[in-house]
């Protein structure tokens, strides 16, 4: 009777194991889908780092002007958002 038992415990256990691993690979097949989004962002990134680091007068403003570079999404979503009122 104890045989089965163990035998019993580690199928569920492996069940278990295989019911996890299908769930995470079939999150990271949907994170995968997102190349496109990050090109824009991508792109987007070396424009704005361009964009700033040309606009830099000193050290600090170009290191100012990477974290902008980086951030920007936020303040084009912040911006619209207050245009529109919301």
């Amino acid at each position: 009777m104890p045989m089965i038992l163990v035998i019993s415990n580690a199928w569920a256990k492996f069940a278990s194991f295989h019911s996890s691993l299908k769930s995470l690979l079939m999150t990271e097949k949907i994170v995968r889908q997102s190349h496109a989004s990050n090109a824009v962002y991508g792109l987007g990134f070396i424009g704005a780092a361009v964009y700033y680091l040309m606009q830099a007068t000193s050290f600090g403003m170009g290191v100012f002007g990477f974290v902008k570079a980086i951030l920007w999404p936020a303040f084009l979503v912040y911006d619209v958002l207050k245009h529109l009122g919301a």
